[in-house]
């Protein structure tokens, strides 16, 4: 009786492991998913214009330095020189999270080692109006790794789509969504 006590609470429990590592991830492919398709989400992207010296002129006309999908035809002017972006005379800091909206789109100003430009975001964009998931494998404890976090902060080559590298601070603290014991 004992015995088949402890078989059924062993049991229990390898089940309750497996059922919260399968909820976990499924829960994690969920959030990630949602992710992607948020208004302001990757699937959201719509183009990406590095500025030129001088007036970069943005719009839906065609023929505009940085043609978008939506807003007016010749929607303004971003002035470009020695490396700093102004739009109406007050300057736009790259990456400061703070985008310029014209129309339904989302124009923000990045910059990528030497590089300053524009990232449209479009809700609308056909990438996420035609998202119907990501594919994955089939869940299971087979493929389950173990690991243990090792921080080794350093500066590590970085290579982007760009073709450019520059140094970036490897991690000290596992990433969002890595699994494994510290």
């Amino acid at each position: 009786m004992v015995r088949q006590a402890i078989s059924l609470l062993l049991g229990a429990g390898a089940l309750l492991a497996v059922s919260t590592y399968e909820s976990d991830l499924l829960k994690w492919r969920q959030e990630r998913a949602a992710k992607l398709k948020a208004p302001d989400g990757w699937l959201s992207l719509a183009g990406l214009f590095w500025f030129h010296e001088g007036a970069n002129r943005f719009g839906k006309d065609p023929t505009v330095d940085i043609p978008l999908p939506d807003g007016e035809a010749h929607a303004g002017v971003f002035e470009f020189h020695n490396g700093k972006a102004t739009l109406n005379g007050r300057e736009i800091k790259p990456d400061a999270g703070d985008p310029i909206h014209v129309g339904r789109l989302s124009l923000s100003v990045i910059q990528r080692s030497d590089k300053v430009g524009i990232r449209v975001k479009d809700p609308e964009s056909e990438a996420r109006r035609n998202f119907h998931g990501l594919e994955s494998f089939p869940i299971g404890e087979q493929y389950r790794v173990t690991a243990r976090w090792v921080a080794e902060p350093r500066d590590i080559p970085i290579l982007n789509v760009l073709g450019q590298t520059s140094p970036s601070p490897s991690p000290v603290t596992p990433l969002s969504g890595c699994r494994g014991r510290n």
